[in-house]
């Protein structure tokens, strides 16, 4: 797509987004904001897509244990 930014988000079958995973995410959204483009997120695998409402950079900062205790990094249907 000209002129977007198209983000891939998770990985696997269930789009799973890990502690790596949102460290990578957190530094392509902040390429793409200093680019001045805007932004398309889409789930890896076809038919799930990605539920936003949190902040990446606090979640980056949270231990991965910490991480996996949070719902709101699972992706929705």
């Amino acid at each position: 797509m000209n002129g977007i930014t198209e983000i891939r988000v998770g990985h696997g079958a269930d789009n799973v987004l890990d502690s790596e995973g949102i460290a990578e995410l957190l530094a392509e959204v902040e390429a793409a904001i200093a680019r001045g483009k805007p932004i398309l997120f889409k789930g890896a695998a076809e038919g799930r897509f990605f539920c936003s409402g949190f902040d990446l950079a606090a979640l980056a900062l949270l231990p991965e244990k910490e991480l996996r205790k949070r719902p709101a990094i699972t992706l929705c249907e």
